[in-house]
């Protein structure tokens, strides 16, 4: 009887090593939740206030005839306020003439798919000029604001085809979403976790195909060590040392990246004194930063410029939410954004959702934009 059960503890043994070689961690926990993710507390009910209000505002837009090339995301800004985090968004929409220009203004700041919702408000600021404004706010906090513009010639022209950047975070736990990622019919750029299981086989397939690839660089998150940033992250409670130990560490696992942007990092990126150790070793090693921005207070781009560091913030996150619908209008602010500044970049993680996304908006993002690696967007902008 003792054999019996060790020759099925064998059994059981080698079936997973086969499950582990074979499927390679590609569960749906695996597939769904990237690894040490962090969340960013808000009050219940805001952040999806905020989601439903920008699908509301689009719904409201093409409803009435109004087509993307006229619709332009102007600037998102982090906002952060007694604890609170949210994008504020400033859109212009141009208009055939003032009428439509006005039912546009009076369906938006009435909109009772969404405004009928408590503490929701949709309201005109002003009228003057060729110009219209309407603002909406949720909890007395500002979320959008919305430029109705008609009768006045475009200032500039946006270049033909804008420039734009994806990154793909959180590689190097699922071998088979990566894969997928990788045969996109465009290219993506890869920011890879040092110690994943599969972090050197992503590195190796990436070469193969001349993707760009960014090291994923793990960051003391608030919350830590509730919230674990995982294996290798660089801590508050680093001296100088310590800091510069682990960066040549995660390189050693990651070689040859270009550049590196952050995994978590909301504490960390706050403290200009432990970033400029991090950004220092980055010029030093001929690497661009990317800031993932999971703080609105950052200090990295500024620092950066400080330093001579080729730096980049990213636009847009598009799967903050991973639900499907949300997923796809923040595509669209990405692409509004890069049609109206000339260039963008956005920020996704190995999502099914994702995936999806992107594989639809393939041939649109081929004909209309330029995809381009981050590198390059750090050296023109």
């Amino acid at each position: 009887m003792a054999i019996g059960l060790f020759l099925s503890f064998l059994g059981l043994v080698a079936f997973s090593l086969w499950v582990f070689r074979e499927k390679g961690f590609t569960g749906d926990a695996v597939r769904t939740i990237p690894p040490f993710e962090e969340v960013v507390s808000v009050p219940e009910g805001f952040r999806d206030a905020v989601g439903e209000i920008d699908r509301s505002v689009y719904r409201v837009l093409f409803d009435s005839g109004i087509d993307e090339e006229s619709v332009s995301f102007e600037r998102v800004i982090p906002q952060h306020r007694d604890g609170i985090v949210w994008d504020y968004a400033e859109l212009s929409v141009r208009c055939s003439n003032e009428e439509s220009a006005r039912k546009l203004a009076h369906a938006l700041a009435q909109n009772a798919d969404v405004y009928d919702a408590p503490k929701i408000r949709g309201r005109i600021l002003s009228s003057t000029g060729g110009r219209m404004v309407i603002e909406i706010s949720k909890d007395n906090l500002r979320t959008h604001l919305v430029s109705l513009v008609w009768g006045v010639p475009e200032d500039r022209k946006a270049p033909r085809h804008p420039k734009l950047a994806i990154v793909i975070d959180d590689i190097g736990y699922d071998q088979r979403m990566a894969d997928a990622l990788m045969c996109l019919d465009f290219p993506l750029s890869l920011s890879i976790l040092p110690y994943g299981p599969f972090s050197r086989d992503a590195l190796e397939k990436c070469e193969e195909r001349g993707l760009e690839v960014l090291l994923h660089l793990p960051m003391e998150p608030k919350g830590y060590p509730e919230v674990d940033p995982g294996e290798g992250a660089v801590l508050l409670q680093m001296d100088e040392i310590q800091i510069v130990d682990a960066l040549d560490r995660a390189l050693e696992r990651v070689p040859g990246v270009k550049g590196v942007n952050n995994h978590m990092g909301s504490a960390f990126s706050e403290n200009l004194q432990k970033m400029r150790v991090v950004l220092a070793f980055l010029k030093s090693h001929d690497l661009y930063y990317l800031d993932s921005r999971t703080s609105p207070r950052s200090v990295a781009i500024d620092l950066a410029g400080d330093l001579g560091l080729e730096a980049v913030s990213r636009n847009v996150f598009l799967d903050d939410d991973p639900s499907l619908r949300a997923v796809k209008t923040q595509m669209e602010r990405l692409l509004s954004l890069a049609r109206h500044n000339g260039s963008a970049v956005g920020i996704g993680h190995p999502y099914e959702s994702t995936l999806q996304v992107l594989r639809e908006s393939a041939s649109r993002i081929r004909s209309e934009f330029e995809v381009v690696a981050v590198s390059e967007l750090v050296k023109t902008r």
